[in-house]
């Protein structure tokens, strides 16, 4: 790993509160203040190094910001997530809208599709984790988690997709079942401090949390209690993401740095 700059994109706003990559690598596409979703192709082999080019479809019809984007089914399809309380399903294709998930009180603040893109999970600033099918084209939620007491800031998929960990502002990390449909831990520091994300290790053995003051907790799945901590950045720890295979941590923070951990 070199840490070059592979290529970079001119996007046409710079108010992004969202970016995601595509399953197939073939796209990138970034939402935020302009309340829409903009999805630009890739080609870095032949065209390295920063693009000004405009994006092959954008997807509008959301009537707030976009806060997070999450491509499906090989690229066909893209799901987004915004302060208007709405998830969309859109066809990438046709950049048309497919379905409508309207059933949070207030602004969607996380998404997470499973792996085979038959299931998603939403978090919301209205202290909810939903749980959505897309296999019957319903858009009623499959199920309501209710235990957080302050808004979710993420939720994301167990790797069997039987379970799910989500973070919030009311101090926890939470641990929930789609099988019973229940919890089945909180993660608690009593150090009191929001968390902003978090993510399972390959395995599922052991949950990273990232919190306010820029630190990330490493929990034992199956007792609940803490591994280790680290004081992994100097300010409020804003994302954190595990790698495909398991090897690397990567966090990201106010403190305008990005750091990898193996």
């Amino acid at each position: 790993m070199t840490r070059n700059k592979v290529q970079a994109i001119v996007l046409k706003t710079s108010w992004v509160m969202s970016c995601a990559y595509s399953q197939t690598g073939k796209f990138v596409a970034s939402g935020g203040l302009d309340n829409s979703c903009s999805v630009y192709q890739l080609d870095v082999q032949s065209d390295p190094g920063v693009v000004a080019k405009p994006p092959v479809k954008e997807l509008a019809h959301h009537d707030g910001y976009v806060s997070c984007i999450s491509f499906l089914d090989n690229d066909s399809k893209v799901l987004t997530g915004s302060g208007d309380s709405k998830c969309i399903l859109w066809d990438l294709e046709k950049a048309s809208v497919l379905s409508e998930f309207d059933q949070h009180s207030a602004d969607i603040s996380s998404v997470a599709v499973s792996y085979d893109s038959r299931l998603f999970v939403s978090a919301s600033v209205d202290t909810t984790v939903k749980l959505w099918d897309l296999r019957d084209g319903s858009t009623k939620p499959k199920f309501t988690f209710r235990n957080h007491t302050k808004g979710v800031n993420t939720v994301s998929f167990f790797p069997d997709e039987n379970s799910i960990c989500t973070s919030s502002d009311d101090e926890t990390i939470r641990h929930f079942d789609l099988r019973s449909l229940s919890q089945m831990f909180c993660f608690e520091d009593k150090g009191s401090k929001t968390s902003t994300g978090a993510v399972f290790s390959k395995s599922g053995r052991v949950l990273f949390g990232s919190y306010e003051d820029g630190s990330i907790i490493a929990w034992d799945v199956l007792t609940g209690k803490s591994l280790s901590t680290v004081k992994a950045h100097d300010d409020r720890v804003s994302c954190l993401c595990m790698s495909p295979d398991g090897k690397v941590l990567c966090s990201g923070s106010w403190d305008m740095s990005i750091k990898i951990w193996a």
